[in-house]
């Protein structure tokens, strides 16, 4: 009980000369707390500007494209894309057990979806499109989602009612203000449909510009409608659907979630799928683009740690090298090398953690102040110009914490190490004795 107390003791009066220590080389300490301060707030900055981006593209993938949190699609679809568009297209009562237990499920909606292609065709011109049918129903929970105005306002436009309060009896549809001025019609105006029904046999129908919309990206804007899934269907004479779209309403499990519809399916005997919008094959824009992103960032992240790391790596050494005498005294009057270890290496921990809570600080300062700029800047692919955002994340965060500190503490050990695998003969010699 007594030599546990004693330990407990030398112990703490080492933590305490550690601390007062770092305040007698206060140059140094200085020096090391701005260093690390800037390495913390450069990994802080990068890592908040691909949680924005990664964000962004999340939401548009999901959201704008409809693609969902989670899609149900044919089995084995996406590898037979050479197939005939029919084949690929699923049945309503294949989804009628997958849908009451879909209804069971909370802060969770769905839409089938149907696409389509071919022509509009004005009075004046004829252009191209894309068409994403939704049901009317889902339409504003989609595309105007509380998602899309909290984190991408700057990359679509919705100032115009979006497909709202309309008359379905109309075939309203929403196209991109590019596909309006090109046909040179108003708001109002009948236009019409024209695409391959699923016997591959001409269609056509009508349909009024209800509205119009932006998708964000150019090429697509140049292209993009979106319809009832009333209307597309009614264009492809068909009552199947390409896909069943699983929207959250709020954050959810979705890996828990897909195994659990898969199961169901499984258990159903269904020739069917479920795919994450994560799935390289479901939406490679999304994975294309966040493989780039944490590449890039993943790289200048690690040109920032082992920048960081260089800078703890020489101060601890040149640390130990001049307090050689010092080793060599503690190692004289008792202190085994375990507390001997202890004291320098929590005189580094004690620099990092306030270096750490200096860079954050700072950091996060910045972070407020670079979005209060709003400066925008028009990205590749883009269709116009975006507020450059950056956007902190407690994961994030939690990340940069522990790996600062578990990163100095790792190497002020192994220097510590290094020093005190010497004689206590030589440590000696250094102290004069």
């Amino acid at each position: 009980m007594e030599s546990a107390l004693k330990t407990e003791i030398i112990y703490w009066y080492l933590i305490k000369t550690s601390a007062l220590n770092v305040f007698r080389n206060y140059k140094k300490s200085i020096m090391m707390v701005i260093s690390l301060s800037l390495g913390i707030t450069g990994l802080l900055l990068i890592t908040s500007y691909v949680h924005r981006i990664n964000h962004a593209v999340e939401v548009k993938t999901v959201f704008l494209d409809a693609k969902g949190h989670l899609a149900i699609i044919k089995k084995k679809s996406l590898q037979n894309l050479g197939t005939s568009f029919k084949k690929n297209l699923l049945k309503n009562e294949d989804l009628t057990a997958i849908s009451s237990y879909l209804k069971t499920v909370p802060h969770v909606f769905y839409s089938k979806i149907i696409t389509a292609e071919g022509f509009i065709n004005s009075s004046s011109n004829t252009v191209g499109f894309f068409a994403l049918g939704v049901e009317f129903s889902k339409i504003q929970s989609i595309f105007n989602n509380i998602n899309v105005k909290l984190h991408i306002p700057d990359w679509v436009d919705r100032s115009e009612p979006f497909l709202k309060n309309i008359d379905l009896k109309n075939n309203p549809i929403s196209i991109t203000p590019f596909m309006k001025d090109n046909l040179k019609i108003n708001l109002g105006d009948d236009i019409q449909i024209i695409s391959q029904d699923v016997e591959n046999s001409l269609a056509v129908i009508e349909a009024q510009v209800a509205s119009t919309h932006t998708t964000g990206m150019e090429l697509k804007d140049t292209a993009h409608l979106i319809g009832s899934y009333e209307s597309i269907s009614n264009l492809l004479q068909t009552d199947k659907m390409k896909y069943l779209a699983i929207f959250c309403k709020t954050s959810c499990d979705i890996t828990k979630l897909q195994h659990k519809i898969q199961k169901l399916i499984d258990t159903n005997s269904l020739n069917l799928e479920v795919k994450t919008f994560e799935d390289k094959l479901w939406n490679p824009y999304y994975h294309g683009t966040r493989s780039f992103l944490y590449f890039v960032g993943g790289f200048f992240s690690l040109l920032v740690i082992l920048s960081s790391g260089l800078a703890i790596l020489s101060f601890n050494y040149l640390n130990f090298e001049e307090r050689k005498n010092e080793i060599g005294l503690l190692r004289s009057i008792g202190y085994t090398k375990k507390q001997t270890l202890f004291y320098f290496v929590g005189e580094s921990f004690l620099i990092s953690s306030f270096s750490l809570a200096c860079g954050l600080i700072l950091g996060l300062n910045l972070v407020s102040y670079i979005n209060s700029l709003q400066i925008t800047f028009t990205p590749p692919g883009l269709s116009k110009e975006i507020f450059f955002q950056l956007e902190t994340s407690g994961p994030s965060l939690l990340f940069i914490c522990m790996l600062y500190l578990t990163f100095s503490v790792f190497i002020s050990f192994f220097v510590a190490l290094k020093h005190l695998k010497s004689e206590l003969n030589a440590l000696l010699n250094n102290c004069g004795v």
